[in-house]
């Protein structure tokens, strides 16, 4: 489903885009419960990307160590959590007239009055512009799997990388996308990308999982679960686009297994969830129902949400102004992705009062 320009509902198209590998589904090569542990360095925000400094990773503790730092960090901590599928790290300017041929084959800039529309690698962008914006957790979709090392260490964060679909080649995949972005689109590969800042309010990674959510035609998907050493728990997922009986399968399974792994923790549900509540409320009904998991929908028309269970919700979920998502570029604005952000604040309180 098309975007319609000034529907502030209305998000890009739910789409995967775009690109000459689209149909390839081949699963991710080497997958596994407990995926790429990055540790990031710390970064001044707004700042270049820097050259990484080592850290110790993510320590991981026994149950007894986990369950004493739940019940001594988990009460009070309040955060903010971001949401934004990347559109496999391109931008995406208003004007579908600069989106040419010309620059999708021979790599030409184009521009208007007010943006331009660049097809070239876009990492540093990406990670100055999260690097600048201040969030605690970030969900990320369509992430190049390349950037998960640049972007975590700009941002001072610890990151979480579940792989999804077309990473057969990786390395061949990962060339040809820095030379021709556009041209690749989806065909470099593709991850949910959860990155957690540290040392941060909810104190990095304790433990990471991943499950399939979708095997299959059209494509695989996978839902990244991450344990934080708060005890707060970060479901991160991209579910089937453009076929909503298959999107509301994934989305109910990837709850159902979040909210397993999570136990009685607070539980962050949240992605791009190919659902639009004004069109399948019933998929919004059931989360709420069967596991706990609601709260406001960012938009009726929204697909992009922040859904939570056993959270206090503080700032409800919204898109942030699409201005937030450009870069000064020559006089002119670099927009990037389909996606508008998505921002919440949420609180965590005492274990003792979580739902069991």
């Amino acid at each position: 489903m098309a975007a319609e320009l000034g529907d502030a509902d209305v998000e890009g198209d739910p789409g995967p885009g775009r690109g000459p590998f689209e149909d390839e589904g081949d699963a991710a090569a080497g997958e596994r419960v407990g995926a790429d542990a990055l540790a990031a360095a710390r970064f001044q925000r707004g700042g270049a990307v820097e050259q990484p400094t080592e850290l110790e990773p993510a320590q991981l503790f026994s149950g007894d160590e986990v369950a004493l730092r739940q019940a001594r960090d988990t009460t009070g901590v309040e955060f903010t959590a971001i949401c934004w599928n990347l559109f496999h790290g391109r931008d995406h300017p208003p004007d579908a007239a600069l989106r040419t041929w010309r620059s999708r084959l021979l790599r030409f800039d184009e521009q208007n009055e007010t943006h331009v529309q660049v097809n070239r690698d876009l990492t540093t962008e990406f990670a100055t512009l999260l690097a600048a914006s201040a969030w605690d957790v970030a969900l990320l979709q369509e992430a190049p799997p390349r950037f998960a090392e640049p972007l975590a260490r700009a941002c001072g964060a610890e990151a979480h990388r579940a792989l999804t679909s077309r990473n057969s080649l990786a390395p061949l995949r990962a060339l040809l996308a820095r030379q021709n972005p556009d041209l690749m689109a989806s065909g470099e590969g593709g991850s949910n990308l959860t990155l957690v800042r540290v040392p941060g309010k909810l104190g990095g990674i304790a433990e990471r999982r991943e499950i399939a959510i979708h095997e299959g035609e059209p494509e695989r998907r996978t839902m990244a679960f991450t344990r934080t050493a708060s005890g707060v728990c970060i479901a991160n997922l991209h579910a089937t686009n453009d076929r909503p009986e298959l999107a509301g399968e994934d989305v109910l399974k990837a709850a159902r297994a979040a909210s397993e792994w999570a136990g009685d923790l607070p539980l962050l549900f949240g992605g791009d969830l190919n659902l639009r509540p004004a069109e399948h409320p019933e998929a919004f009904e059931r989360l709420e129902a069967e596991f706990g998991i609601g709260g406001p929908p960012t938009a009726p028309r929204a697909i992009d949400h922040l859904l939570s269970r056993g959270l206090e919700l503080r700032a409800e979920p919204a898109q942030l102004p699409t201005e937030r998502r450009e870069l000064p570029l020559d006089g002119r604005a670099l927009r990037l992705s389909d996606h508008e952000i998505v921002e919440a604040r949420f609180e965590a309180g005492e274990p003792a009062a979580l739902p069991n």
